[in-house]
């Protein structure tokens, strides 16, 4: 029972910066160490009958040493872990930093990823136009049913909401921005309940059935 609490321990690991109070998680390159350490530990356990769930890689934000640095005077600047609106939503940050008009969520489609400044849109806009994801759906806009080449080295599209070709690009604008732009206004998407709400709701339907 104590080696078992022990190998938890030691996956949940976190590192110390010393001189501050500012606790890490782990880098990808030590993660993997712990995971082979936790591996050939489970293969020894695995015979004793003891069994493991999988859990599933967390991606920690890259922090460089601006960050560190920053991270040292201003403890809203730490990555902290934020919950998704629903399993599988990709337009909401996992992670953000700051708070107020300074908070900012961090990009995984982007690799590496990056930060971008939550209040002023610049997030909203990002994953939106530049990856093409979502905002109401959380996940990526419909592509075109067909394509054709229109007038002026512009490339068309036909879209299954209005059925009409829009562009998708242009000689000056290579990426799918137009397209985006046109999904955003035109595409409609039934918006998921949250898993919190929905959470919310068994539990109250719960408790009508316990008292009736």
């Amino acid at each position: 029972m104590a080696h078992h609490q022990e190998r938890k321990r030691s996956r949940r690991q976190q590192y110390h910066d010393p001189g501050s109070n500012i606790i890490v998680e782990p880098t990808r390159t030590e993660q993997q160490i712990i995971h082979d350490n936790d591996s050939n530990n489970n293969n020894t356990n695995n015979n004793h009958g003891i069994i493991e769930e999988d859990t599933e890689e967390e991606v920690f934000p890259e922090i460089n040493d601006v960050d560190w640095d920053t991270a040292r005077h201003n403890p809203t600047a730490v990555p902290r872990r934020q919950k998704l609106r629903y399993g599988g939503d990709e337009y909401t940050p996992k992670w953000v930093r700051y708070t107020g008009q300074a908070k900012e969520g961090y990009c995984d489609s982007c690799k590496p990823g990056k930060w971008l400044q939550l209040k002023n849109s610049a997030y909203w806009y990002h994953k939106q136009f530049f990856h093409g994801i979502s905002s109401v759906s959380g996940k990526r806009f419909m592509e075109p049913l067909k394509q054709r080449a229109g007038d002026h080295d512009v490339v068309e599209g036909l879209c299954h909401q209005c059925h009409q070709f829009v562009p998708i690009c242009n000689a000056k604008r290579k990426t799918s921005v137009l397209w985006y732009r046109h999904a955003h206004k035109c595409h409609i998407y039934d918006k998921p309940k949250s898993t919190a709400v929905s959470k919310r709701n068994n539990s109250l339907s719960n408790s009508k059935k316990f008292f009736t």
